[in-house]
């Protein structure tokens, strides 16, 4: 008996994992309480009455950009020491735009739209600059922000009246910045030559997902 194998149609798509990394700067900040809303440096207060923001532009990232990792940077310059914390939240709205009560809501939300997105956690009076990696919540609104904007409060916890500084948009030397990992997804479409044997099992494009049809006697 005589056996015949045809392959209908091999596809898969493959990833292009090349990494690459980008330094944002940041382009809006400052400091607002509940009825004052002040553009600079970003000042977040022990007692909750003032909290710090910062906005991103992402419209240089490419469109198709897949973000896997992001860090925020800022520079400290002043303030006492202790181990409270500064929880960065995502702001819904606009800091550039937003009046001053809404911003200090906005700052401090913790619906799920403005899940927190990292701990700053704050005991040093060493001015210099430090870095907090987002979780993986500030990741995804990264990528669901690409090509618009991103905002972000800093609320310090509650206890004590130290106010700590960070270096705002404006200071030339050390503004605030995001770090960006990110990848650009490319589909590789692929096809076997029919009446040649393969030699080996390697994908012509590293593959993720592979669709096979075969049909014969």
């Amino acid at each position: 008996m005589k056996y015949f194998c045809s392959i209908l149609f091999l596809t898969w798509f493959a990833i292009a994992i090349q990494a690459q990394t980008v330094t944002i700067t940041a382009n809006y900040s400052g400091g607002t309480t509940s009825t004052l809303k002040t553009i600079g440096d970003m000042d977040s207060v022990g007692d909750g009455s003032k909290r710090a923001f910062v906005k991103f532009d992402l419209s240089t990232l490419p469109a198709n950009a897949v973000v896997t990792a992001a860090t925020l940077q800022y520079y400290y310059y002043t303030g006492g020491g202790s181990t409270l914390n500064n929880s960065i939240f995502a702001l819904s709205n606009d800091p550039a735009t937003t009046t001053a009560a809404t911003l200090y809501a906005d700052c401090g939300d913790n619906s799920p739209v403005t899940a927190k997105l990292a701990y700053l956690a704050w005991n040093s009076t060493v001015a210099s600059y430090y870095n907090t990696p987002l979780n993986t919540t500030g990741v995804m609104l990264i990528n669901s922000r690409v090509g618009t904007w991103v905002g972000m409060g800093l609320t310090r916890d509650v206890g004590g009246t130290n106010l700590y500084s960070f270096r705002g948009y404006t200071n030339a030397t050390n503004p605030p910045k995001l770090q960006l990992t990110y990848y650009i997804p490319v589909a590789c479409n692929a096809a076997p030559t029919p009446g040649i044997t393969a030699t080996n099992n390697a994908f012509p494009c590293a593959g993720e997902v592979v669709n096979l049809n075969l049909t014969g006697t």
